[in-house]
């Protein structure tokens, strides 16, 4: 608009492209006080309308946000809570397992106490077998010794002499005797 504050004239205001202006706009141009006034209010309208818009859906977009971010913390908490609950579940059954491990450990320490004690009992049968061995070869050799004098003093066998007793007791002292 070209119109100087100056100016007053009763022909309606012109346009750049020369065209009438409406009522409203010669109103206007006539009274500056007023040019200024509608002014304000067109920049105030203007200017500060998308602002509350764009401040409301600015707003709305940070609720949103806020929200998304809740919702996010509110599923790491759940998250942490479940977490937390495996990993008291998973220590617990670890202590099971290192209750059973110990359980097992001392059981195979008590096999292994029972075995030595078995071995040292065998070793200790062993040196008594072999040495009840010894002393049934001994007693062999004794009893074919005593059984070959007695057949020399005798003429007769004397194995044969002592099966032919009826009487135990019999038997018995001819073993003595001879």
């Amino acid at each position: 608009m070209s119109c100087s504050r100056h100016s007053r004239t009763s022909e309606p205001h012109k346009t750049a492209g020369s065209q009438l202006a409406s009522p409203v706009t010669a109103a206007v141009a006539r009274h500056p006080a007023r040019r200024r006034f509608l002014t304000l209010l067109l920049v105030g309208a203007i200017g500060y309308g998308p602002v509350s818009f764009a401040a409301d859906s600015e707003t709305t977009l940070a609720n949103k946000e806020l929200s998304a971010v809740v919702e996010r913390l509110n599923a790491l908490k759940q998250w942490f809570t479940e977490a937390e609950e495996k990993r008291g579940r998973w220590a617990a059954e670890l202590k099971k397992a290192d209750t059973a491990v110990a359980k097992l450990g001392l059981r195979v320490k008590s096999l292994q106490d029972a075995q030595a004690d078995i071995k040292q009992r065998l070793t200790l049968l062993d040196e008594q077998s072999t040495e009840l061995a010894q002393q049934r070869k001994t007693e062999e050799r004794k009893i074919a010794q005593h059984l070959n004098a007695a057949y020399r003093m005798s003429g007769q066998d004397f194995f044969k002499l002592l099966m032919n007793q009826e009487n135990p007791q019999d038997l018995d002292r001819m073993i003595r005797y001879h």
